[in-house]
């Protein structure tokens, strides 16, 4: 046993001696070992090293251990710069991924349809749309004219367009453009008007036009007869002339402005033989402003009698205002006879009440076309002229009416004192006959030269029972047309002048009727209300008789279903609410209270409160 415990150990002994000797391959070699790093989590892992030498693990050699590098961009113009990067790694250059590089990108709105469209831009920046930074875009705007002065106006536009100075395209503005008779052959030819206005081809205002008229200059004839043999002789329209050449230029301006003669200022300067004093005349005329004729020439004579050599007169004297004046020259107080025929004096008949005013005789029987005519009443200064035939009632009915529409409120006092003077002025009056060719409207119609008629009346249209029924009473339409015509629309030309494009009334008839038709059409369009058809009836006419239909539906007289339905084929809007809702231009006008316009009906009795 000893003996082989001994042979193991002598071998054991020999193996650990020899033990560094030993190769891979079971050799024994010190001289083949390979040193290296054997860690493989370091860089310089020597798979093979059969020596553990020293490891690598900052690869970079920046001071970094590899395992605490953090990989990222490390350049700070790049869209991904990492700021706390220790290895570079890869940038990025093109945020938007477009494909063309951040620093070559062009910043611009995109939008073909913005007002800052940039077509080379690559990178979309911001667009705009209120070009001229109004506070709308440009897509609500409204392109239109924004000038109230011009014809095409737009009350909605918010973006100036092109606008339009000139309404008729005759290459002349609107501003400059010169309104006046464009007819040759007219007596009021205007070589410089560019707008056709009215013209006149009735230069003596008889009723004859000129072409027919064997003395067109003789003012106020009425007829071809009785005509001067030459100009600046003769008989001087007719007319008795004062000797005193001074006298006679004063009375050519009495004659025609307080006596009614006509046109007595023409007529001196065309026939009156001595025109030593036309500049008198014509001083007269022009500078009249206020006050009646006769205080007015009378006030002047003692002024300025002394500056052409002559001493003052009284005028009332001289040219016996009392008595007509001077008269005619054929002795009858006009142009020619008529016979006045039997007078009937009628005093009843249509009774009403008592009334404010009384009856007198005619005062004026001498004037042109007066002299049939044997009732009188005054109103505020106007005239209420009748016929025999007619009722006291008729007559005082008619009165009443007048005072009514001028004193609206009944306190005693015209409403309307500018209104008034003019009516006074043009010596306004209401001539009542008995009927359509009596013997009365016959001298009227061929003597009467003055120019303060507007409407007549009839005895069989005059109800003082039935005051201003339509069918029944025509009193207040024909006197409303007479102040109206003769008054409002010179008054108050631009709220009412009758012609077209020319007032508030004309704007508003036209939307009325549907449209402007200077000639009546053949048939009015379904949205008009007022559709007055009768065809001799011209445009100014129509605005007087729409005037009228405006102001009764505003006093409620037609407002009953038989004169609604009685009168629908000429004008809608029979009430006042109707006339509110459906014409909404002629009642804001009509109801205007600086015009003074009446807006009770009158009843027939006019009873004035008076202290």
């Amino acid at each position: 046993m000893k003996y082989g415990h001994t042979i193991l150990i002598a071998f054991m002994m020999l193996t650990t001696m020899v033990s560094g000797c030993i190769g891979d391959d079971g050799s024994i070699a010190y001289e083949d070992e390979i040193l290296g790093c054997m860690d493989s989590n370091a860089n310089d892992y020597v798979e093979n090293a059969t020596e553990e030498g020293s490891c690598d693990y900052d690869l970079d050699d920046d001071g970094v251990v590899d395992s605490d590098e953090i990989l990222g961009c490390m350049d700070s113009n790049a869209n991904d710069y990492v700021e706390s990067a220790t290895d570079a790694g890869s940038c990025d250059y093109d945020l938007d991924d477009d494909g063309i590089h951040d620093s070559v990108e062009i910043l611009g709105c995109m939008d073909s349809n913005a007002n800052d469209y940039v077509e080379s831009a690559t990178d979309a920046g911001s667009c705009d749309y209120d070009l001229d930074d109004d506070g709308i875009l440009d897509s609500d705007e409204i392109l239109g004219c924004m000038d109230p002065n011009a014809n095409d106006y737009n009350e909605n536009a918010t973006e100036a367009g092109s606008c339009d100075y000139d309404l008729d395209d005759d290459g002349i503005f609107d501003s400059d453009e010169i309104l006046g008779c464009m007819d040759p052959n007219a007596n009021d030819y205007n070589e410089n008007a560019t707008d056709a206005g009215s013209c006149d081809y009735d230069l003596d205002d008889d009723g004859v036009v000129d072409s027919d008229d064997e003395c067109p200059d003789e003012a106020g004839n009425g007829t071809n007869s009785g005509c001067p043999d030459e100009p600046g002789g003769g008989d001087g329209c007719g007319m008795n002339w004062p000797e005193d050449s001074f006298h006679a230029a004063i009375y050519s301006f009495i004659a025609e402005y307080e006596l009614g003669y006509g046109a007595s200022v023409g007529c001196f300067f065309d026939y009156y033989p001595d025109q030593t004093y036309e500049e008198a005349a014509m001083d007269l005329e022009d500078n009249w402003a206020s006050g009646t004729a006769l205080e007015y020439a009378q006030a002047w004579v003692d002024s300025n009698a002394a500056d052409y050599g002559q001493d003052s007169f009284n005028l009332t004297l001289v040219f016996n205002i009392s008595g007509g004046g001077l008269g005619w020259t054929d002795g009858d107080g006009g142009n020619g006879s008529s016979d006045c025929g039997e007078q009937q004096n009628s005093t009843s008949g249509n009774e009403t009440n008592s009334s404010y005013f009384e009856i007198e005789e005619n005062p004026n029987p001498d004037d042109p076309g007066m002299k049939c005519f044997t009732k009188y009443v005054e109103v505020f200064g106007l005239g209420i002229y009748a016929e025999s035939g007619l009722t006291d009632a008729q007559v005082l009915h008619a009165a009443s009416v007048l005072a009514e529409l001028l004193d609206n409120d009944e306190d005693g006092s015209v409403d309307d004192a500018a209104l008034l003077n003019r009516l006074q002025n043009m010596s306004a009056i209401m001539p009542m006959f008995d009927y359509e060719g009596s013997p009365a409207y016959q001298d009227f119609e061929g003597n009467y030269n003055g120019e303060g008629v507007g409407a007549v009346l009839f005895a069989d249209e005059v109800d003082p029972t039935q005051p201003g029924h339509w069918g029944s009473d025509a009193t207040v339409e024909e006197i409303m047309h007479t102040i109206n015509a003769i008054g409002h629309t010179y008054v108050y030309s631009e709220a009412f002048g009758l012609e077209p494009d020319s007032s508030l009334l004309s704007d508003a008839m036209d939307e009325a009727r549907g449209g402007q038709f200077i000639e009546h059409p053949s048939s009015y369009p379904e949205e008009a209300w007022y559709h007055y058809d009768d065809t001799t009836c011209d445009y100014e006419c129509m605005a007087i008789e729409y005037m009228y239909w405006a102001q009764v539906s505003n006093m409620g007289i037609l407002n009953d279903t038989e004169t609604c339905d009685g009168i629908a084929d000429e004008w809608e809007p029979c009430s006042k609410e109707l006339l509110e809702s459906m014409d909404v231009l002629i009642y804001a006008l009509i109801t205007d209270s600086q015009y003074h316009l009446p807006q009770y009906a009158p009843d027939g009795n006019y009873s004035p409160e008076t202290e």
